[in-house]
Order: structure tokens, then C-alpha cells, then sequence
């Protein structure tokens, strides 16, 4: 153990990791919080995809993103800092490490024949190349990618006001529209003659959104697209506005889902939900009879939850 915490590769190497995941933790914790979009998908993975941590950059600069969009320059140094306090963090244990571990005497008795492989001893790490690592988590990301890389996703993007239609990758920007055409006609919002007002209402609402420019997405930077598509009149946009309802409904995320069938579990419990009908109607009989049965009224679900709290005597 002492010499793993003196050995200079396991810590430079674990700076390196830490670094590198960084930007993931921050990702998911975006997504997996109750006021992500499906667009925030779209937005969070071409980040991390261009992310120069992984030793690649997008072909224009680009702003690193928050959960409201892109972080302002304080918001950044905070995230600057968070990261430094981390790597301080490594810094101190690696130090401490080395100040209060003393070196291990040589043992020049050991049996002939025997490694320290042999007796369990630690053998110091091979140091693995920062490029090597960058690649892993590139073809990681990417992979991961092509599988949330759907249609929804990028009719999300397009749909909500704060997001850059110049953000879209590769070729999406020109599939998008396809894409919209698609999905309303499998959500059953248009038919084969629909299709002529949807690109109309397409057309109109691209050209608005970059017409506006950074303002226009600054200004609904803080807002939901959901409150967006909502506050939408019928008459401008009527088949747009049905098919955000249903793409803004899909979470980024099963964690709410997960909380809450915890919650129902813990009111639910396993034996109330043997229950059969017969045992529930028999059980309610029961109760009925007793309270009959008593002078007074009583009250019966109290009686089941703390029957030593109703005086069944008097």
C-alpha cells in the first residue's frame, strides 16, 4: 500500500481520469435533473463531442453550455475553479502521501525463486498516453451518440427558440426538415396533404429564429420551451405547436419515473398488494361489523394504524 501511494504514475493518472470525466459528470447531471428537454440531449452531446478536454474542437469556438444555455464568463470561472479545487484535492493526498509514508526497506532475503508478482507486491503502473485516453472516451462518446442521435432529437433542437440552428452537426440541419415531416405524420398530426402547411409553418419558424440572431435566443435563454409552444398562438403555428407538445414531453431521463415508483413502493407495500378482492371486501365487512357493534362512533382508520389509541371500551 505504501508504495502505491507513492507511485507518481497512479496520481499523474488519476488527474487524468478525473479531468476527463469531468465534463460527462457535468453532462448527466444536467440531463438527469427534472428541468432538462430532449433538446438539452442534442446540446450536451455535441459539447462533449467537441470538447477540448478530448483533444478535439468544433470547427468554430464554441461557448460552454449550462443547463439554461451557454455560461456566462462568471459562470465559467466557477466551473474553472471547481475543477482546480479537484485537482488540488489529488495534489494534497499525493503530497501527504509522501510525507508521512516512509520508504520501504529493500528486503534482501526473500527466496530464491520468488517475484514480488508472486508475493501479492505491488509493481508500479505503466503510464498510458493522454492521447490514448482521449481517443477511448471519443469513441465511447460517439458511440453513445449514434444511439440518442434520433429524430426526435434533432426536431427538439430545432423546436426550441434558445438553440442555434447553425449548431446542428453534419448534415442534420438539411434532414431536419424531412425529420419534422416524418414525425408528425407518425404522431398522425398530418396526412399526405398536411404536409404543404407543416413546411410552411417549418419554413416560417427557421427564418424567425434566425432573423432573430443572439438576441432572440438570449431572450428565451431562462424560459421552457414547453411555456414557449404553450403561450403560442393556434393560428400561427397550429401544426408546430401540437408537435412540440409531444416532443417537450419526453424527459431526458428516467430518474423522476424511478422516485416516484420509490414512492410508490414505500406507500404500497408488498402485502397490501396480495391483497386479493375477496380478502379486501372480507377485511371491510370485518370493520363495518365492529363499528356497529360499538356504542359510539369510531373511527376505523385510526383503529387500524394505533388501535391502542381508541378506547374501544367505552
Amino acid at each position: 500500500m505504501s508504495t502505491l501511494v507513492r507511485d507518481d504514475v497512479f496520481w499523474n493518472s488519476l488527474r487524468t481520469i478525473v479531468r476527463l470525466f469531468d465534463p460527462i459528470i457535468e453532462a448527466l447531471g444536467a440531463l438527469e435533473a427534472d428541468t432538462g428537454f430532449v433538446s438539452g440531449v442534442y446540446r450536451w452531446f455535441r459539447w462533449l463531442r467537441y470538447h477540448t478536454v478530448y483533444g478535439v474542437t468544433s470547427p468554430e469556438p464554441e461557448p460552454e453550455l449550462s443547463e439554461a444555455g451557454s455560461e456566462s464568463e462568471s459562470e465559467s470561472e466557477e466551473c474553472d475553479s471547481a475543477q482546480l479545487q479537484t485537482l488540488t484535492g489529488i495534489d494534497i493526498l499525493s503530497d501527504a502521501a509522501a510525507s508521512v509514508t516512509p520508504n520501504a526497506p529493500a528486503n534482501n532475503n526473500e527466496p530464491i525463486g520468488e517475484t514480488p508478482q508472486a508475493d501479492g507486491a505491488y509493481t508500479h503502473l505503466t503510464a498510458v498516453s493522454l492521447a490514448h485516453l482521449q481517443g477511448l472516451f471519443r469513441g465511447n462518446i460517439q458511440k453513445r451518440w449514434r444511439y440518442v442521435h434520433t429524430n426526435a432529437m434533432a426536431v427538439a433542437f430545432l423546436l426550441e427558440p434558445s438553440m442555434n440552428i447553425d449548431d446542428f452537426v453534419g448534415s442534420d440541419d438539411e434532414l431536419v426538415d424531412d425529420q419534422v415531416r416524418t414525425l408528425a405524420e407518425r404522431c398522425g398530426l398530418i396526412s399526405g396533404t398536411g404536409i404543404p402547411a407543416l413546411t410552411a409553418e417549418l419554413l416560417s419558424f427557421k427564418s424567425l429564429k434566425r432573423s432573430g440572431g443572439e438576441a432572440l435566443r438570449a431572450k428565451y435563454s431562462e424560459s421552457s420551451p414547453r411555456d414557449y409552444w404553450g403561450a403560442q398562438s393556434e393560428r400561427k403555428y397550429p401544426l408546430l405547436k401540437k408537435l412540440a407538445d409531444i416532443v417537450f414531453a419526453v424527459p431526458t431521463s428516467s430518474a423522476a419515473s424511478e422516485r416516484a415508483w420509490s414512492i410508490f413502493d414505500h406507500i404500497h407495500s408488498k402485502r397490501r398488494n396480495r391483497l386479493s378482492v375477496e380478502k379486501v371486501e372480507m377485511l371491510a365487512f370485518v370493520y363495518i361489523n365492529y363499528g356497529a357493534l360499538q356504542k359510539d362512533e369510531l373511527d376505523l382508520a385510526r383503529h387500524q394504524s394505533c388501535p391502542e389509541s381508541v378506547d374501544t371500551e367505552s
